[in-house]
């Protein structure tokens, strides 16, 4: 217990206690004669996380102290940034029960039933207890964040990556979302934009950059004290604030307009009364925070000068509000403590004031918006509202299609709990969509970002089903949005569609606009390939935080399995199997099943897949798994763990591949990159699978990893390929994707670029003659960059149950290798026979075709053919042969059959022989911020101008214009790409 201070003992005597605890202790007497025992206060306090009475009593007691006089006048506790100690209880309060030490409570309530009251000694508890809440955070038991907090350093590490020069390209995308938002003249609900995008994309540094030039209130409503910025506690604890029981038996006990339509008095009544409370706390809550927010910002736009510009003011008010070493500005905790002052006195005479509690009569859709339209206690707000805007007119240097003013609800998401409750309530965000709704006729804009997607409850359909209309009361369902008087008109007011054009690949696209950095970056050997620093270039801007390489893969780790700090990985979840194995394999959704929806939403939520385009009208995501080194590594230690490979395999035959929610793809091609993937792994996990991580080599040989993929009684005719192709390096450890055909042109910097984020690539599906491209190099991996020692490693799958040839697909016959003749010295001459005869009739050899995509490459070719449907009966399981015309010439591997007889990696990494199943489950907007959510789709089009557009100049607002966009100006007329430099 804390001893005060001669000065704090002063106010306590100028501010008696009286009989300010006798409604307090009567509650605890009515308590304690309905518990079976007399319980201690230690058993009270430990109880009141599972008990409803004895968490009511403890929350009793606080608020009842937040009422006295003493704590408005008394300092906060030591190490406390608040204005005083009732700002420490209403923070305590706040974060009862879960974050409360129960010991410190318990003293406070023996002080607090005590008669007479020992006031020195009560108070003393009151501190102990604030600081005891303050000690415990520091080791949280419940994150809602994806940072961590293991050393010290970090919070710098973020704070510096915070301040560094923004990527202007999705400010400006931003900027024309809300211009389109406009132009259509569809009737809209509110000018509220949502933020949708995984974790770690930059949604908070994009609001605070778009802060800088346009005048922002900005809450971060984060209840936890790790990320970035800090979170602003105050708004927090008030936004999530309870009513106390007095108040809440006013609202209850208080006259409903129409009782005739609730039917006769009893349960139905009451259980609608319990509704009608919750719904208009949150409604009082959303006003008393935005009216105060308003005016003690107008406040300070007043004192002005009216000479600036309008862009001035918001850079200063900017400066003022950003962090300071870490920490909030004073200016910004004194604007936030201002605001909860004004806000509570201003929540309160609403839910005391009988006119407005009518506006919450009605269950029916739309009733309390058009209510609250209507009254005259919302006009205090509009007021509040005009006013603002009129001063912020007065300043010069405006545009007609910005914003005079924007106000963001940072980490959104907790709004949908409350401090004490683990199921969703989305009343209480509802309730600030709505009362944004009423002021949509202003020029001001209203953000919502969260680190916890929750898309569902962020951007909700425009229809609900009948299950969801029915199952939720009114407090916690969305708004109908109707436009009239008809219950469920068409069209709904509409959502604006939610903003997704965050960038990927940030700190690589910088890199590459300098033209001294990129050839810098286009020089690295490729040893530097696998270094942490170079695999955090792409990706989300996240990875490029962390300094660290073990707390980055940490991260990595966590952030796949949902970002819980106390999460594993367990191969029997289907979330937990579906995100790691998108990372490797570039898993696609099936969007025609119905299933998939929640699927994905818990995909984009939890575990960072990442959104192209919403629906808004059905609330279905299109998705896509980026191309991040560090994701696939992190994926890669986490499958590598004992058996988790091959169980992991299972729950994606079983659950997954089974149930439609994963597209197969043709030809067996997830197959193959399954197989593909399970070799590198093999091969990297030191062909032993142990609880340590993989070994993450630099490079490896593709020696290395055709014994690693095959059974090892062919190793040795494998080895029969020339050492220049075997002793070639690769690096691969993922799979992407892309829709467009190969072409020459783009061939040798794909190739880079590929070896450069350590990937393979999936083709296209109607991609002539190949499926997969594995870039391989033939330099040496510790000098610069040689462009021309790239290769390539093609793959051809085949899934059906006839027999193909190497020489059906490149019309040239092929010369057979065997482990006696070896590699001839010169070219056997080939003799005229009747299947000669018939060539003749055939076309001319692939490598004299157009079609050929490698004319003029210097290094031979290796290529893979998977005969997966084939069980091999009268043709060896495994083949190797090379070509007789083709320049350059290409070497084959033709193997028959699936299993492990053929495929050597699934005799260790699936010993429980998952991948038989998963084998027969295979069997078969326009704008600048559309274009930006695609090109994170690093090789959707395949030439480097579509990921490095050329910087030509400056705009008149100074933002860089890109030409070569999407790789157009590399192209023709006609669409072929040319064969310059772009």
């Amino acid at each position: 217990m804390f001893a005060l201070n001669d000065r704090q003992k002063d106010i306590i005597r100028n501010y008696p206690i009286g009989g300010g605890l006798e409604g307090f202790r009567e509650y605890y007497s009515g308590f304690v004669a309905k518990a079976p025992s007399t319980p201690s206060f230690s058993d009270i306090a430990h109880s009141a996380s599972t008990d409803r009475g004895a968490e009511r009593l403890i929350m009793k007691l606080l608020h009842t102290l937040q009422g006295l006089d003493a704590p408005e006048e008394l300092p906060p506790h030591r190490g406390s940034s608040r204005k005083s100690l009732n700002l420490d209880i209403n923070d305590l309060y706040g974060r009862f029960p879960e974050r409360v030490n129960a010991e410190a409570i318990a003293i406070l309530l023996k002080h607090a039933i005590a008669k007479p009251v020992d006031e020195e000694s009560l108070w003393s508890a009151v501190y102990g207890a604030v600081h005891e809440v303050s000690s415990f955070l520091t080791t949280p038991t419940r994150k809602k964040s994806y940072f961590l907090t293991p050393r010290d350093d970090f919070p710098l590490h973020l704070q510096n990556d915070w301040n560094r020069e923004f990527f202007d390209d999705a400010l400006i995308g931003l900027q024309e979302q809300m211009r389109d938002c406009l132009k259509d003249k569809t009737p809209y609900y509110a000018k509220t934009l949502v933020f949708v995008q995984s974790s770690g994309m930059g949604k908070s540094r994009l609001a605070d950059t778009f802060g800088r030039t346009c005048p922002m209130i900005n809450f971060v409503l984060r209840d936890t004290e790790d990320g970035y910025p800090p979170g602003d506690e105050e708004i927090v604890s008030f936004a999530r604030k309870e009513l106390d029981d007095h108040d809440y038996k006013t609202i209850f006990d208080s006259p409903l307009k129409k009782k005739s339509l609730l039917g006769e008095r009893g349960q139905a009544v009451r259980e609608f009364s319990a509704k009608r409370v919750a719904i208009i706390w949150s409604h009082c809550i959303a006003v008393g925070l935005l009216r105060a927010s308003l005016r003690k910002f107008n406040t300070w736009i007043e004192m002005q000068d009216t000479t600036d510009e309008l862009q001035d003011i918001a850079a200063r008010r900017h400066e003022l509000m950003a962090p300071t070493n870490g920490e909030r500005s004073s200016v910004r905790a004194e604007f936030c403590r201002e605001v909860v002052l004004e806000a509570s006195k201003i929540a309160h005479e609403l839910a005391m004031d009988p006119e407005w509690r009518k506006c919450f009569d009605s269950e029916r859709p739309s009733a309390v918006r058009e209510a609250i339209i209507e009254s005259a206690k919302i006009s205090p707000l509009l007021k509040d509202t005009q006013r603002l805007m009129d001063n912020l007119r007065k300043f010069g240097g405006q545009n007609d299609t910005n914003p005079l003013l924007v106000l963001v609800l940072d980490e959104a998401s907790s709004l949908f709990t409350s401090p004490y409750q683990k199921e969703v309530n989305i009343g209480r965000y509802v309730a600030f969509n709505r009362i944004f709704s009423i002021l949509k006729a202003h020029p001001m804009w209203f953000f919502i970002l969260s680190t916890e997607s929750k898309i569902e409850y962020l951007l909700p359909p425009n229809r609900m089903t009948r299950t969801e209309r029915e199952g939720a009361d009114y407090s916690n369902r969305p708004s109908a949005r109707n436009p009239g008087e008809d219950p469920y008109p068409e069209p709904t007011l509409r959502l604006f569609p939610p903003f997704v054009a965050l960038r990927l690949d940030v700190e690589d696209k910088r890199l590459m606009r300098s033209p001294k950095e990129r050839a810098i970056e286009l020089s690295k050997p490729m040893a530097d390939f696998s270094k942490p620093e170079h695999m955090a270039l792409f990706g989300r801007p996240l990875w490029h935080a962390y300094k660290n390489p073990d707390m980055m893969s940490r991260m990595a780790r966590l952030k796949l399995v949902g970002g819980r700090e106390s999460a594993t990985f367990i191969p029997e979840d289907g979330d937990h199997v579906f995100a790691a194995l998108s990372f490797r394999l570039s898993l696609d959704v099936c969007l025609e099943n119905p299933i998939t929806l929640p699927f994905v939403r818990r995909a984009v939520n939890s575990h960072m897949r990442v959104v192209m385009s919403m629906n808004q009208p059905t609330g279905a995501l299109c998705t896509f798994t980026p191309s991040e080194p560090v994701v696939a590594k992190a994926a890669m230690e986490l499958l590598c763990y004992e058996e988790n490979w091959s169980n992991s395999i299972g729950t994606f035959a079983r659950h997954l591949l089974q149930r439609g929610v994963i597209e197969k793809g043709l030809k067996g091609e997830l197959y193959s990159r399954l197989v593909l993937i399970l070799a590198h792994d093999w091969l990297r996990s030191g062909k032993s699978l142990v609880e340590a991580s993989p070994k993450f080599m630099p490079t490896f040989t593709v020696d290395e990893f055709l014994t690693s993929l095959y059974a090892g009684e062919y190793h040795e005719l494998i080895r029969e390929i020339p050492s220049e192709i075997l002793e070639a390096r690769m690096n691969f450890t993922h799979f992407v994707s892309t829709s467009e055909h190969l072409s020459p042109a783009v061939v040798p910097e794909l190739c880079h670029d590929l070896l450069r984020r350590s990937a393979a690539l999936q083709l296209a599906p109607t991609q002539p003659t190949y499926d997969k491209l594995i870039p391989i190099y033939f330099g040496k991996v510790d000098e610069p960059f040689d462009t021309s020692q790239w290769g390539v490693i093609m793959i051809q799958d085949k899934n059906k149950t006839v027999a193909t040839s190497i020489r059906s697909v490149f019309k040239e016959e092929f010369t057979m290798i065997t482990q006696k003749t070896g590699y001839p010295s010169k070219r056997p001459k080939i003799q005229e026979t009747s299947r000669e005869s018939a060539d003749k009739k055939c076309e001319r050899p692939i490598g004299e075709k157009d079609m050929f995509i490698f004319h003029g490459i210097k290094k031979p070719i290796l290529f893979l053919m998977f005969d997966m449907g084939v069980s091999p009966v009268t043709s060896p399981p495994l083949e190797v042969s090379y070509s007789n015309y083709t320049n350059p010439r290409v070497w084959a591997i033709h193997s028959r059959g699936h299993s492990r007889s053929v495929f050597g990696c699934l005799e260790s990494m699936d010993p429980l022989g998952h991948c038989e199943t998963f084998f027969s489950s295979t069997i078969v907007a326009a704008g600048k911020y559309v274009d930006i959510a695609r090109e994170n789709m690093a090789f959707e089009k395949l030439a480097r101008a579509f990921r490095y557009p050329t910087v030509d100049k400056a705009s008149e607002g100074g933002h860089t214009v890109e030409t070569g966009h999407r790789g157009q100006d590399a192209m023709d007329g006609d669409g072929e790409i040319r064969m310059e430099e772009t």
